[in-house]
């Protein structure tokens, strides 16, 4: 399941229209038609308006069947990380490069 047909199932489930997904995200009704038809080329700005209007975390417009408490461990970990400086971020970095490759999703153990 793509990003936009994520939205839309999130929006049908939150019981939206589009018109009313548009005006509380302050968007035109094109901008969500193209981003759930797969046609737009949303802004991290605009994903976080649209998870915040579909009261879900933002990773879980990506998240496909993750369960609920990993999205929200994924959205913490998010949040979290415009507050670190560079040497905090490349720590974080070097010790998930150091995780099991088998914990690491598209990762071969080949090196």
């Amino acid at each position: 399941m793509g990003l936009g047909e994520r939205i839309r199932s999130l929006r049908k489930t939150a019981k939206l229209t589009q018109e009313e997904l548009c005006a509380a995200a302050g968007f035109s009704k094109k901008v969500i038609q193209d981003i759930e038809s797969g046609q737009g080329n949303p802004t991290l700005e605009s994903l976080i308006s649209i998870s915040d209007v579909l009261k879900v975390p933002t990773i879980a417009l990506f998240g496909g069947d993750e369960s609920p408490a990993r999205s929200t461990l994924l959205a913490a970990i998010v949040e979290a990380l415009p507050a670190l400086d560079d040497r905090e971020l490349r720590m974080i970095l070097t010790r998930i490069e150091s995780l099991p490759a088998k914990a690491r999703p598209g990762r071969s153990t080949s090196g």
